[in-house]
Order: structure tokens, then sequence, then C-alpha cells
């Protein structure tokens, strides 16, 4: 449930429309990720686990267990772009 609703705080980002055939809707999707993973360590940080295993789920990984670190790795954003989100979630929380 989390996931369509962060798209609404995060499409913006791109300032452009999400196409498959581009690479824009693979960032976008990075994104709301990141985004959520960013939102639920801030507000409740006992959710992160249980998320990185979903992650994991729906990415098609044979591992079930996905790190944090091996997170950071795999949806790294461009880092005028995480500059931006981070931003942007800091006042929708605050």
């Amino acid at each position: 449930m989390l996931n369509p609703i962060t798209h609404g705080l995060t499409d913006g980002l791109l300032g452009q429309k999400t196409r498959m055939d581009d690479g824009t809707h693979q960032l976008s999707e990075s994104i709301v990720f990141v985004a959520d993973y960013y939102l639920l360590g801030k507000l409740y940080p006992a959710k992160v686990e249980s998320y990185l295993r979903w992650v994991s789920h729906i990415s098609g990984r044979k591992v079930q267990e996905l790190t944090t670190e091996q997170f950071a790795q795999e949806y790294q954003l461009p880092v005028k772009i995480e500059s931006a989100l981070i931003a942007n979630l800091d006042r929708f929380i605050s």
C-alpha cells in the first residue's frame, strides 16, 4: 500500500513522464523503493526488515534476505535526485 502512495510524492523528481523503453520507469521504481525505505527508517524503524524482505520478494531475488548494504547498492540513485528526494521527504514528515 505504501508504494503507490509514495509515487505521488516522488514521480515529479524525474521531470518527465516515465516510459518503459528509456529506463525512466525503472528509475521511478527505484526512487519509490528508496523513499519508502527512508520513510520507514524515520517513522517505523521496526518495519525496515520486513520491507527489505518484501523488496527482495517482488524483485524476484533468489536470496530471501536483502541486507541494507545490498539495498543501497541495488537502488543507488543519482546524487541530484537523492538529495531532492530526501529534502522532499524531510519536509513531508516534519
